[in-house]
């Protein structure tokens, strides 16, 4: 329990330089101080709307100490990133040419990364490990949504801190948009679920220690959170949002994929504890 409350405490606060990691294991702009919220007058609004979760006292000295000698270089690392990403295509499941053995691009699909094609058989089948050894297929986005899922993480990270503090409803609107492609709009959304996360070529479609790819995805909550303020992300938006992540927990909760992977005693088991733990707050389910 101590190991899911110390990730939900960091999730709370968000991402920083040093001790707060990033999704895709980078730095961010704010270690030892929270991500920030708009103006001072919204601050009462915003808190009510998005519940206690937020120190907003924090969260506008962080603001404002973003442009001082310790936080500056990062601060415009951080902007620059988020100016980037604004010109981008926003990450979905359906950008990969391959889609998973159901046939349906909007299942997840992600392939076992330390196993490579059999030299010993004609057709490569089945894969053999090679551990420490990452196979390149792995994160080859024609054949898995693993770089996607990835890059639309980062993007509402950075995205989302660059609103926070700059007020520039642009970052806002974008985060929200990458939301909204992953989780919300028909034509782009993910399935909840992960039946075909860490497949194994020649051994299996998917595997429960797959659900480890989604660890950090419940942050998504976080962020969507901090941009109601903005008004790019409304209630319907977070309605929907939940609704996905509901269904994701069910998921989770009665696959037998989820099953197996609840009961394993490894850092797998316990980061399987953070998701279902940190959505069932979210849903406000804290019975």
């Amino acid at each position: 329990m101590r190991q899911i409350t110390t990730w939900l405490a960091s999730s709370i606060c968000l991402i920083g330089l040093s001790s707060c990691g990033a999704p895709d294991g980078s730095a961010d702009i704010l270690s030892s101080t929270p991500d920030t919220i708009p103006n001072a007058p919204d601050m009462a609004a915003a808190q009510s709307s998005v519940t206690s979760r937020f120190d907003f006292n924090v969260i506008a000295l962080a603001k404002s100490a973003a442009l001082s000698d310790r936080f500056v270089d990062s601060y415009r690392l951080l902007i620059a990133e988020a100016d980037g990403m604004l010109s981008q295509p926003l990450a979905s499941v359906i950008n990969k040419t391959h889609p998973a053995a159901s046939g349906d691009l909007h299942d997840y699909m992600s392939l076992a990364p330390y196993w490579w094609p059999n030299p010993n058989t004609e057709d490569g089948y089945p894969y053999i490990q090679r551990d420490g050894q990452r196979n390149p297929d792995a994160d080859d986005s024609s054949l898995c949504d693993t770089k996607e899922r990835r890059r639309m993480e980062r993007s509402v990270s950075v995205l989302t801190q660059a609103y926070l503090l700059t007020d520039d409803n642009r970052y806002a609107m974008k985060a929200a948009a990458f939301l909204r492609a992953w989780f919300i709009a028909p034509d782009t959304r993910m399935n909840p679920n992960l039946n075909f996360a860490q497949s194994i070529p020649g051994k299996h479609k998917g595997a429960c220690y797959g659900i480890i790819d989604t660890r950090f995805l419940p942050l998504t909550l976080d962020y969507a959170a901090l941009l109601e303020a903005s008004g790019a992300w409304t209630e319907q938006d977070t309605a929907a949002l939940k609704s996905w992540f509901r269904d994701y927990l069910n998921w989770l909760l009665t696959s037998p994929l989820g099953i197996e992977e609840s009961e394993t005693l490894n850092n797998h088991g316990t980061w399987y504890d953070v998701q279902v733990v940190a959505i069932l707050l979210h849903l406000g389910e804290t019975d």
